[in-house]
């Protein structure tokens, strides 16, 4: 493929989203520069601008299939270095209604984040046209003389104060949660759209264990679902690599926290609605402390409607959307935003008038459903509570239907019946549209048997027109 002569691409921040990113840049751009704040370790190790790197990570199928196509065989690379081989094994979600059994429809393997980010950041350092420069903090953007595009990034080196400056033709922000775009945006006098906020309260905590020799390792992780109502937090149990298992508990709304004490975080463990994580973990030997990760809002901004928005920018990842990190979606929407951008890159020029916005709309497009499905979730915990305009404004009907639908899920799974559970789980795991578990058929089924979604058909009105004026996600035509 023949590159953009004399272009350079410099993608900000050298994380996950950040090497996809220049993994798919590098394909299309002269020159590829990766800049991050962090000095990268000579090893895989947790590092200080991945605060969260500590806890347990997961990737969706959507998201393991679309790294497979541009990191070919990193499952493989990941077991070989010591990752725990998943393929075929099954994984359990225990919910109040029963307990679901879920195999991967790929190869999987459990891993810490930093051998993952290790394992891949490899990947991509072997390209000739990526440079990398690291324990670089950017301050902000520099412009055109016209104010019409961003010609590049300054800031200083960490360790000597020293200036730096970089230029570039397109410059993409994958720095994650923590960005600070809208800061830089601000001092070039741009406008900046409203963005969505879930106001979470998230706070877990991650303890890591020796695995026994003896333990039974048949499975891949168990997943028990919380309990908003009651208030009964989450927890999430995960081989990883070398011989060990980390263990998560979850709280959200903020009406309290998982424990960082040793002592306290393994008798919470017992006071999950379901003992199956602790009687799993039963004679594992902690290796560390546990840990805890705060999260007081998850954000989406929407860059895409900035009247004034320069050309040559665009935001990616956790900079553009951040999510509820239990849900493991973070990772997979940016491999997807990724494969986007790639598909843009060959149909089109980002010298084409109107690129960035084009591009960053296209992406919420990937955005919604994830932001949606996690959203509803968040919002049943009391204290939860959303500031915007979009389509979590109002989830009364989606949070009974919901409710409605998994009742159904399972008496029919009882029977042997597992369409509707697969559909949720596909959803889940960005595999399906929610139009799988929310549509007209589906409702008028459900409202068969309940009176509450029953009501809200007006006179005159298909199930359909009730999905549409009761979940406005699928009249924006967002959800494909």
């Amino acid at each position: 493929m023949k590159k953009i002569k004399d272009q350079t691409a410099l993608v900000i921040g050298g994380s996950m989203a950040g090497f996809f990113a220049a993994r798919v840049l590098s394909d299309f751009f002269q020159n590829v520069i990766v800049v991050d704040r962090d000095q990268y370790p000579s090893e895989p190790q947790n590092r200080k601008g991945v605060p969260q790197s500590f806890h347990v990570h997961r990737l969706l199928p959507k998201g393991r299939e679309i790294i497979e196509t541009y990191f070919p065989g990193f499952i493989e690379d990941l077991v070989a270095k010591g990752a725990y081989d998943a393929l075929d094994k099954p994984g359990y979600v225990v919910t109040p209604l029963g307990e679901l059994e879920v195999t991967s429809p790929i190869e999987d393997a459990g891993s810490s984040r930093a051998l993952l980010e290790w394992t891949l950041r490899e990947r991509v350092m072997t390209r000739p046209n990526i440079k990398w420069v690291t324990d670089i903090e950017i301050n902000g953007l520099t412009q055109s003389d016209d104010h019409l595009a961003i010609t590049g990034v300054w800031g200083k080196k960490r360790k000597t104060g020293e200036q730096v400056w970089l230029g570039a033709d397109m410059i993409i922000d994958a720095s994650g949660r923590l960005t600070k775009l809208e800061h830089w945006l601000k001092q070039l006098n741009k406008t900046i759209p409203a963005s969505e906020r879930l106001h979470t309260h998230i706070g877990y905590t991650t303890r890591y264990y020796e695995v026994p020799e003896e333990a039974d390792q048949s499975f891949t992780d168990i997943i028990v679902q919380g309990v908003p109502s009651k208030e009964i937090g989450a927890g999430l149990f995960s081989f990883q690599e070398n011989k060990r298992a980390g263990i998560i508990l979850y709280f959200a709304g903020g009406g309290q926290y998982p424990s960082t004490d040793g002592e306290t975080f393994e008798s919470d463990i017992s006071k999950l609605f379901d003992t199956r994580i602790a009687d799993t973990a039963k004679g594992f030997i902690p290796i560390t402390e546990p840990r805890g990760y705060r999260i007081q809002e998850c954000v989406r901004r929407h860059y895409e409607e900035a009247g004034d928005w320069p050309k040559g920018l665009i935001a990616i990842g956790d900079a553009f959307c951040n999510f509820d990190p239990l849900f493991g979606q973070g990772i997979s929407v940016a491999a997807i935003e990724v494969s986007i951008l790639d598909q843009f890159l060959k149909e089109r020029t980002f010298l084409e008038d109107g690129f960035e916005q084009r591009f960053m709309r296209n992406i919420q497009q990937a955005i919604e459903p994830a932001w949606w499905t996690s959203g509803l979730s968040d919002l049943q915990w009391p204290g939860v509570s959303y500031e915007g305009n979009g389509t979590l404004s109002d989830v009364s009907f989606a949070l009974t239907y919901l409710e409605q639908y998994m009742i159904k899920a399972f008496e029919e799974k009882k029977q042997g019946k597992t369409e509707l559970v697969n559909r949720y789980f596909g959803m889940i795991g960005l595999l399906h549209s929610p139009t799988e578990v929310f549509n007209g058929e589906t409702l008028e089924k459900l409202a068969q048997t309940s009176d509450a979604l029953a009501a809200y058909r007006q006179k005159g009105e298909t199930w359909e027109d009730v999905i549409k004026t009761h979940i406005p996600v699928f009249v924006k035509g967002l959800v494909v």
